[in-house]
């Protein structure tokens, strides 16, 4: 865990702070997909999961398949499949991208390399799935095709910043999205029909890595954890 620290600054202001680092990005993925996740593909009240408990219920559970693609050979697919084994989850490996997608729900993607990759292609694509496109969040660095968001709903958390740093940015201008938060508020809908291919082109932004740092700051203080240090030092 990323080092906890309560910093007082003498009688100005007291500053709780965390030391950012990947596993705070890690929560913040781990905890925003859900939210956008469930009310985008719940706004049909047809729509199910394949599996027969309702979408709206659930959001992982042992009754649903892992795919890990066997891309970095076959040593990181068993460390992958092993650190999974205490979940119950059935974790299967898969050869290609187009093996592990085929018959999903949900699709995440979260690659670190900084580059226009294209990840997810249109071929890939299936009614009624819904993508996480979670690791393209800078200029030049994405990982969805285009005609990918073409043929989908697309949701965004800003934007303006979206189209900036997400797989928005190889669309036109005028290129329609909707902002999460709207669907929250059921100011517009997510999913409209069963066959909706829906798209959360996630990048990040500042209301979600301070409400991860609350939570994670909470916890700590919850559970001990961390030390005070002062934010200028004693001089002698």
């Amino acid at each position: 865990m990323a080092p906890i620290f309560d910093i007082n600054y003498g009688n100005f202001f007291c500053l709780n702070a965390m030391l950012l680092a990947k596993r705070q990005r890690y929560w913040r993925f781990t905890l925003t997909d859900p939210v956008a996740t469930l009310p985008i593909t719940s706004s049909c009240p047809r729509h199910t999961m394949k599996n027969p408990t309702p979408v709206k219920t659930r959001f992982l559970s042992a009754d649903d398949v892992v795919a890990i693609v066997r891309r970095l050979g076959m040593a990181d697919c068993l460390r992958g499949m092993a650190n999974l084994e205490h979940t119950g989850l059935r974790v299967v490996p898969c050869k290609s991208i187009a093996d592990a997608v085929r018959g999903a729900d949900i699709v995440t993607t979260v690659t670190a390399d900084k580059t226009n990759a294209t990840i997810i292609t249109p071929d890939m694509l299936e009614p009624g799935m819904h993508i996480n496109g979670v690791g393209g969040d800078c200029p030049g660095k994405t990982e969805l095709h285009p005609d990918v968001l073409r043929a989908a709903r697309v949701f965004v958390e800003y934007e303006p910043q979206t189209r900036v740093e997400g797989d928005l940015q190889h669309l036109e201008a005028d290129f329609p999205v909707t902002e999460i938060w709207q669907v929250l508020q059921g100011q517009a809908p997510g999913r409209v029909q069963r066959q909706d291919v829906t798209v959360f082109d996630s990048v990040g932004f500042a209301l979600e890595d301070y409400s991860a740092l609350r939570f994670m700051h909470g916890c700590a203080r919850r559970l001990g954890l961390g030390q005070p240090i002062a934010l200028i030092p004693a001089l002698a």
